[in-house]
């Protein structure tokens, strides 16, 4: 097991940090890995140069760490499930700057989240949007598949959007899309809001199909900081042989500072995973 953290944690309110100096931050706590959000290091982070790509990979593996890849993918502007064909064409050129800067910096994995940029329209029935996001996701794989990236597609709960709320709608749209670049997503915030406890989802998920795994809490923090107890969580992705990334993704510190919340996080999955 490897753990990591989002970067967007230590922007919580709008606040900046060199990226440099989060990364030393992390790498004396342990994290193996960063995961970043693009709008974090720069609004336009996706017309950067591979030059300055390259001098934030520095920052990563100068501390002995790895680029996870990229979260939070879309911002206003751009629509998985667009009408239209400009916004349409937009979003894929989008997604294929966001795979080359993914890739520039050492990156495997997208993790499609974005909640507004992927809701069904008053003029859409489901199964329309349902068919219309397949169709967009099957047209961009290949650009993201030759940068050797890996799009994951991560349901969220219904308070957030609606179109993909449960595990199992997760898990049915990236076996219908069928490309070996396209898996599930996992995300404890998310699977808290379903009906059945978070463990019996993560089981119902085939190892071949799950790509990524985010650890938090649905009070918006890291996890250990809200109700949500782990060790269940640790032996059902046990039981189904994950090995992959545990990614910290917190969006705030719950009261306390960005970095008691990083250290808090790491202490409290080591003591879920003791063998690790």
């Amino acid at each position: 097991m490897k753990f990591a953290i989002c970067n967007i944690l230590f922007n919580e309110g709008g606040a900046e940090q060199d990226f440099a100096e989060v990364c030393r931050i992390i790498a004396r706590m342990g994290y193996h890995g960063v995961e970043i959000a693009p709008h974090t290091l720069d609004a336009a982070f996706e017309s950067l140069s591979p030059a300055r790509h390259h001098e934030y990979r520095r920052s990563i593996e100068d501390n002995g760490m790895v680029c996870v890849g990229l979260h939070c993918l879309l911002r206003d502007g751009f629509d998985l499930l667009a009408m239209d064909a400009e916004t349409t064409q937009r979003t894929y050129d989008h997604y294929h700057r966001l795979a080359d800067c993914c890739a520039e910096l050492g990156g495997r994995i997208m993790v499609n989240g974005s909640p507004r940029q992927r809701m069904i329209k008053d003029s859409q029935t489901f199964d329309e949007g349902w068919e219309l996001a397949k169709t967009n996701l099957i047209n961009i794989l290949p650009h993201i598949a030759d940068r050797g990236i890996t799009l994951c597609f991560e349901p969220l709960g219904p308070v957030e959007t609606n179109f993909i709320n449960t595990t199992a709608e997760g898990l049915k749209l990236v076996r219908e899309i069928n490309h070996p670049n396209c898996r599930l997503h996992l995300d404890v915030k998310a699977m808290s809001s379903e009906s059945r406890p978070i463990e019996d989802s993560i089981r119902s998920v085939p190892l071949e199909w799950l790509g990524h795994f985010h650890a938090n809490d649905p009070n918006m923090s890291g996890p250990g900081t809200g109700d949500v107890e782990y060790g269940p969580i640790a032996a059902a992705l046990n039981d189904i042989g994950w090995d992959g990334w545990i990614s910290v993704e917190a969006f705030n510190s719950n009261g306390a500072s960005p970095e008691q919340c990083a250290q808090g996080s790491i202490d409290y999955l080591r003591r879920c995973w003791p063998t690790i």
